[in-house]
């Protein structure tokens, strides 16, 4: 069972803009779960194919109040890259101190139409990389795949994502759900390393991909 929490993002004035991404057009496969399986690019796979692998997510039931929060100062820039590779400049980089709302739709507990955003993004092939939706700068993430189709996504390394899930924790720790979550786990550390993962245990739990970053 899986709770999760999504992370939103935050404006600032340094905030740079992010840009729908130019990547080549999707590539179509016969049979979706081969995506995974030839290692085609992540800009290549259509973004309701990416969400099928992740389809079986579950949320653990309410353990009363309080309920983890909603907002996030980052501890940490986030940045976010065109493709795995950190040598040049970012696309686009959320500055740390921003504050963010953390979850899709303001819902505290983790669907598949909230995998792919935030710190719950995709494995790459690479590891250390990440790719999906970025924290969302104002309001809250929308859960209509509509919006997320029209998001830009980007590559962002697994270690700065961890950054904002050790963060979460730390902020919500006394939180019945988050407790209840870190003692099924075993411990603040593989809390942290479960929730930037968790797409990875659907898709290693499906026998698509054997991501690198996981377990």
């Amino acid at each position: 069972m899986a709770v999760v929490v999504a992370a939103a993002v935050l404006v600032g004035v340094f905030v740079m803009k992010p840009q729908m991404e130019q990547s080549s057009e999707p590539v179509s496969l016969e049979n979706w779960e081969d995506y995974y399986h030839e290692e085609i690019p992540l800009t290549k796979v259509p973004w309701y194919i990416l969400n099928r692998y992740a389809e079986l997510a579950t949320a653990l039931p309410e353990h009363g109040e309080p309920k983890p929060d909603d907002r996030l100062e980052l501890p940490v820039d986030v940045h976010y890259y065109t493709s795995p590779n950190a040598s040049g400049e970012p696309a686009y980089t959320i500055p740390k101190g921003t504050v963010v709302s953390l979850f899709v739709g303001g819902d505290r507990y983790l669907t598949y139409t909230q995998m792919g955003y935030g710190y719950c993004c995709f494995p790459d092939y690479q590891a250390g990389w990440r790719y999906g939706i970025p924290f969302v700068t104002e309001g809250s993430p929308e859960t209509a795949s509509d919006w997320a189709d029209e998001q830009p996504k980007y590559y962002v390394q697994t270690s700065e994502l961890e950054a904002v899930a050790q963060a979460f924790w730390e902020a919500n720790q006394n939180s019945p759900e988050i407790q209840a979550a870190t003692e099924n786990l075993g411990g603040e550390e593989e809390f942290v390393h479960w929730l930037v993962r968790l797409p990875d245990q659907q898709i290693e739990d499906g026998g698509y991909f054997d991501a690198p970053d996981y377990p």
